[in-house]
């Protein structure tokens, strides 16, 4: 049997990928996410919030806290009968939970005018 090792051409095959995705590789740099704060998990997943970014950085709790106030007022507490003890977001037919750590995400991306 031969066992062909990092070879990758193209055979014809109308599926064929030219750089295919290798998860191993992925895994081995990503950071675990219990090493690090819920602020540097979005920093780190989210381009926008790099320091590198040509767009103004709010932080996470400072800028955004008025707007987050604003949120909370919106949407309150036990705002869905569906959804008994939490604070929801619907649109239409779907529903997300708010969070405080999506409220705080949210209200950043209000303040640096991107939601």
């Amino acid at each position: 049997m031969l066992i062909l090792v990092g070879k990758n051409w193209d055979t014809g095959d109308e599926d064929h990928v030219e750089k295919p995705f290798n998860f191993d590789q992925e895994a081995s740099t990503a950071v675990p996410p219990d090493a690090v704060s819920a602020k540097e998990q979005i920093v780190w997943s989210y381009p926008l919030a790099r320091a590198d970014a040509d767009v103004p950085q709010a932080a996470i709790g400072s800028n955004s806290r008025p707007i987050e106030e604003q949120l909370q007022e919106k949407y309150p507490m036990d705002n869905s009968p569906l959804f008994s003890g939490k604070r929801i977001y619907q649109n239409g037919q779907h529903y997300w939970e708010l969070t405080t750590l999506r409220l705080k995400v949210w209200a950043a991306a209000i303040v640096r005018h991107i939601a």
